[in-house]
């Protein structure tokens, strides 16, 4: 059965001395499951994930872990409302 819920996680990493690579931050979190895809974007964040989930528990767990992740300084979740 496919994922009933979809979610953004927009990430912002951050930029002290060593500089944190957006591509590295990306990779990283592409690979968590259940993230589909993260990518490197322009704006007031630096990488946006996308992310297929069938409860809120696993949707919290994956945010805790890409918040874990070094140089990830704050992140902002959105839920879609519709497919």
């Amino acid at each position: 059965m496919p994922p009933q819920f979809h979610a953004f996680c927009a990430i912002r990493i951050g930029r002290g001395n060593p500089q944190v690579d957006p591509d590295e931050i990306a990779e990283k979190v592409s690979q968590m499951k259940p993230v589909i895809a993260a990518h490197v974007v322009t704006g007031r964040f630096d990488v946006m994930a996308y992310i297929e989930y069938d409860k809120t528990e696993v949707l919290y767990d994956v945010l805790k872990n890409i918040r874990q992740i070094p140089g990830v300084r704050s992140t902002e979740t959105l839920t879609t409302l519709t497919e």
